[in-house]
């Protein structure tokens, strides 16, 4: 397993892991502001691709889906899932408590209560791809936006970048029920997570 200190260490080698074009929340504004709910939304999850021509005969069943379109039943059969679900419903969360926000959910919206925050996490783009150094590895484009509903102005907002540069055989990636993928998907859902929570946000 890759530890989440030495995938970002590896990352920030030669390819990068990061965030960038970042507005961080100004705190005091958003108190003054009078905002007394919050939700969250998720843009459509895009394909999961892959760069690796071998990948379809070793990942066995998800590999065809991988290969032909984004299943997310056979995606979530091997328990790979949309980084931006785990970020958004943690981060809306932690807002929450941080400033004393109503947590309005998908039920909630779907009756029409409009909270004066909304959280928009989006994956732009992931996958597994060829690492430089020959290997397979997690690759993660996503972007995270805080707006207040009443004057459409962004409060805060970051995308979040991972390529890591060092990867392992597609084989090792799909042994175990494709256990070092997932591992490698939750270290990258973490690092963007902890990123837009400590660097953007202002959470501790």
């Amino acid at each position: 397993m890759v530890r989440a200190d030495v995938l970002v260490a590896t990352c920030l080698f030669v390819v990068g892991c990061g965030s960038s074009g970042v507005r961080e929340l100004n705190r005091t504004a958003l108190r003054q502001a009078g905002a007394r709910s919050i939700a969250a939304t998720m843009g459509k999850t895009p394909r999961f691709q892959v760069w690796t021509p071998t990948a379809g005969a070793l990942f066995g069943f998800v590999g065809a889906a991988i290969e032909s379109a984004y299943d997310e039943r056979s995606l979530r059969a091997v328990g790979l899932h949309d980084p931006a679900e785990t970020i958004a419903e943690t981060l809306v969360d932690a807002m929450g408590k941080r400033f004393s926000l109503r947590v309005i959910d998908a039920a909630d919206l779907d009756e029409g209560r409009a909270p004066n925050l909304m959280m928009r996490v989006r994956t732009l783009k992931w996958g597994v791809f060829n690492a430089v150094n020959g290997g397979a590895t997690v690759m993660y484009d996503g972007t995270l936006q805080l707006i207040d509903t009443r004057t459409n102005e962004v409060l805060a907002q970051a995308s979040c970048v991972s390529h890591p540069v060092e990867g392992q055989p597609v084989s090792a990636l799909a042994a175990n029920g494709s256990a070092l993928l997932r591992d490698e998907l939750r270290e990258v859902t973490e690092y963007c997570m902890e990123d837009y929570r400590h660097r953007v946000l202002g959470l501790y």
